[in-house]
């Protein structure tokens, strides 16, 4: 691999159309956690790139009191770390190569303190060890010496993996995505700590070759090869190297001018290792290490993609599922409407009436009656009610509809990128820090909030203000009925004319299927026109809601459908790039 190849994977990488949306992109979008995960993997390749103009840097990690500093101090053969101040209150270290000795305290505000020495550091930091505050103002350190070991290569110690905090975690963190190679030391009395392997893991993201070293290993009972072997099994997965070390006893036998000593701490066998792999060979090393972290980073970069298209796939999916889902519930609804309005006029409708009259047996009674009951006022108020009573049935299933897309679960639907991560890939943990973006689930809003609970539904479960709307409007679609012109002509004169042949229960039955033919062909087709406009809000309604919060992330369908496409080709053209890259 050379300059060149990651040149071209980086131009690659620019035509993902994620990173092309994104782009410039400074508002709130449906693609939030791919933006995080997508800069992160460009910020890493950028500075892997910047680091092949600096000498090779190697960051030590590790336990409190694992030995970290010591064990610097006997590979550099020089006190360039101090060791006798409690970790909890050391600050980052960069201890570089200048013909000059120099020792700054650099601080958050780009103030600079120069410190004499290492004692007087050693003192410093020891008066200053329960001064969270004066910790907390501080950058790093550096040291500067002319140790020849430090030529070609710039350590760089960190706090104790206990002590990490919010303070200096984001510090830490741009150190290991500078650093060519990353020194974990173990205290060997703490072996397979679970908080050990997963910080482990994290690292791994970054792509950065790992040496496990294993230290105080004199300290402990037990066959040292018994323990590598142990290590290996345990947390080979992680580590490119291993190695076991005293580096106490390294630093005794460096002080003594005692080569067995030295030997006796196996920390010759890391020098070496370091020497012949790293120091004198530091360009090519880097530029191993920028070829494992870019390949981890593409890796990444197809799973994140390959992820999203499988989010818009089913969000798409989803989409067009409710709205076919409320369509064909839009129809159901009508059609009932309809069938419950035809059953009310044959079966309901002046049912009540019709029994009054056939049992009136006085004629100014049964006069009083018949003009009461036929008057344009009476019938319309019975259309009316009838009216308000299916508008009613209508929003109330709606109502129901609505609901039960709420509260649909999606504890199955898992969409978060860290999700069936391949193997092949180092642990990438990501979730959604934004839970919610106004009613819908950040990340998860593909499948969760749009697809399958529809939560901007609960903006209008409450109001019936529509309802009463039209509720209150049945005199402007309803004709005047006029029974004493319409039906009166129609009826009541045939009554008149045919009072001695026709029989009472006749002249009631002929009244009420006249004024049910009215009803029937020229006020239910309007009914039911209006009723199914009624229905027609709430569908308009409801799918607009769809498509409102796909805007509340500033994108609209159209546009999702063009990314996912887009999505395809870049999956596809990435694969085969990254092929010829291994």
């Amino acid at each position: 691999m050379n300059l060149n190849n990651i040149t071209h994977i980086i131009d690659i990488l620019a035509d993902s159309p994620l990173r092309q949306y994104l782009k410039g992109n400074e508002s709130r979008t449906l693609f939030e956690e791919e933006r995080k995960v997508l800069n992160k993997i460009d910020d890493i390749i950028r500075i892997n790139i910047a680091n092949l103009q600096n000498p090779l840097k190697a960051v030590v990690l590790g336990e409190v009191k694992a030995g970290k500093s010591t064990l610097i101090n006997s590979l550099i053969q020089k006190e360039v770390a101090y060791t006798n101040v409690v970790e909890a209150t050391a600050a980052i270290v960069e201890v570089k190569y200048s013909e000059t000795e120099n020792i700054f305290i650099n601080f958050k505000n780009d103030e600079k303190r120069k410190v004499n020495s290492l004692v007087e550091l050693n003192k410093l930091m020891d008066e200053k060890r329960n001064n969270q505050e004066f910790f907390s103002k501080i950058n790093f350190i550096s040291i500067s010496t002319n140790t020849d070991r430090l030529k070609k290569i710039t350590i760089v110690d960190t706090p104790g993996l206990n002590t990490i905090t919010a303070e200096n975690t984001e510090r830490t963190e741009d150190y290991i995505k500078n650093a060519d190679v990353v020194l974990w030391v173990i205290n060997a009395h703490n072996l397979g700590q679970s908080d050990v392997v997963d910080k482990l893991e994290e690292i791994m993201e970054y792509g950065k070759p790992i040496i496990g070293i294993v230290n105080r290993i004199d300290e402990i009972d037990g066959d040292e090869d018994e323990i590598l072997e142990y290590v290996q099994d345990e947390m080979g997965y992680i580590f490119d190297e291993i190695f076991t070390t005293s580096a106490k006893k390294a630093w005794d036998g460096f002080i003594q001018n005692n080569n067995k000593i030295i030997e006796e701490s196996n920390i010759n066998n890391l020098y070496k290792f370091i020497i012949d792999n790293i120091e004198s060979n530091s360009k090519e090393f880097q530029m191993d290490s920028i070829e494992k972290s870019t390949i981890s980073q593409i890796d990444k970069d197809l799973y994140v993609h390959k992820n999203t298209k499988n989010k818009l796939d089913t969000m798409l999916e989803k989409i067009d599922e409710d709205l076919r889902s409320l369509s064909e519930f839009n129809n159901n609804i009508k059609q009932i409407t309809e069938n419950k309005m035809n059953d009310w006029l044959n079966r309901e409708f002046f049912k009540n009436e019709k029994n009054i009259l056939l049992t009136c047996d006085n004629k100014d009674e049964y006069s009083r009656l018949l003009k009461q009951y036929t008057s344009s006022k009476y019938i319309e108020n019975i259309i009316n009610a009838q009216y308000k009573k299916m508008g009613k049935y209508i929003m109330d299933e709606w109502r129901k509809r609505s609901q039960q897309f709420i509260e649909r679960k999606i504890d199955n639907v898992d969409f978060s990128i860290h999700a069936d991560i391949p193997q092949n890939t180092n642990a990438l943990q990501l979730t959604s820090e934004d839970e919610i973006l106004d009613g819908a689930k950040n990340g998860g809003i593909a499948a969760g909030a749009v697809g399958l609970g529809l939560a901007g539904y609960a903006a209008w479960l409450g109001p019936a203000a529509y309802y009463i709307t039209i509720g209150s409007a049945v005199g402007a679609f309803l004709p005047p009925l006029l029974i004493a012109g319409a039906i009166g002509g129609a009826v009541l004169g045939y009554l008149k004319r045919d009072k001695q042949k026709a029989k009472h229960y006749t002249q009631v039955e002929v009244l009420v299927k006249a004024i049910k033919n009215v009803v029937k062909d020229e006020i239910l087709p309007d009914m039911m026109d209006k009723l199914n406009e009624y229905s027609d809000y709430y569908y308009e309604y409801t799918s607009g809601i769809i498509f409102d919060i796909l805007s509340q992330c500033n994108i609209s369908k159209e546009k999702v459908e063009d990314i996912n496409n887009n999505l395809s080709k870049y999956i596809k053209n990435l694969e085969i790039e990254l092929i010829d890259f291994k």
